[in-house]
């Protein structure tokens, strides 16, 4: 099971605890429901550290599979979604986990540019990661949402940095944790 997905599980879990207690606590005298509710918040800011350390956990892996000595074997062989570009954003190489991922438009993924798989809000944050990867020597990385339909979208976090090697951009695309709501 992944981490993320553990992750999922346990607030969930913390979730429907935390409801139950302050369900319980309303039939208590007042200094027990006080008592249940200062828990409630606690919880309610565990979760939240949790979740943005989690967020910080993503980017530090985003960024270590873009700066990596092994990003070329990696390529094909990891499950994150790994793509070359050129300096200007077309797509020029795609590791099969980028190529599932990329599948929207409808049209083949190859030698598009890169800004055109995301959301029209997003596109400007993607443009300027292209921009900024292809000018500083360390990576640069940042938020966008996914293209998946004309209605629907997938957080991701994007990472890149420049190839002087070969003059192409390195990019990571991770999709972010889905959000658990919190009641």
């Amino acid at each position: 099971m992944s981490v993320r997905a553990e992750l999922a599980r346990f607030l969930t879990e913390l979730d429907s605890h935390r409801v139950r207690l302050e369900s319980l606590a309303r039939q208590e005298s007042g200094e027990v429901r006080e008592e249940v509710r200062a828990a409630s918040d606690q919880l309610l800011a565990a979760r939240e550290e949790l979740r943005m350390q989690q967020q910080e956990l993503e980017a530090a892996q985003a960024a270590a599979v873009v700066t990596g000595a092994d990003y070329d074997r990696a390529f094909s062989e990891t499950a994150v979604a790994c793509l070359r570009t050129n300096p200007q954003g077309l797509i020029v190489a795609a590791n099969p986990a980028a190529r599932e991922l990329l599948t929207w438009p409808l049209v083949s993924w190859s030698r598009r540019p890169l800004p055109i798989h995301f959301t029209l809000p997003t596109r400007p944050m993607v443009r300027s990661l292209i921009s900024r990867a292809r000018r500083y020597t360390g990576h640069v990385a940042g938020d966008a949402m996914l293209q998946r339909s004309f209605n629907a979208g997938t957080p991701v976090r994007l990472a890149a940095v420049g190839d002087a090697a070969t003059g192409t951009l390195r990019w990571a695309v991770m999709t972010l944790a889905t959000e658990v709501s919190g009641t």
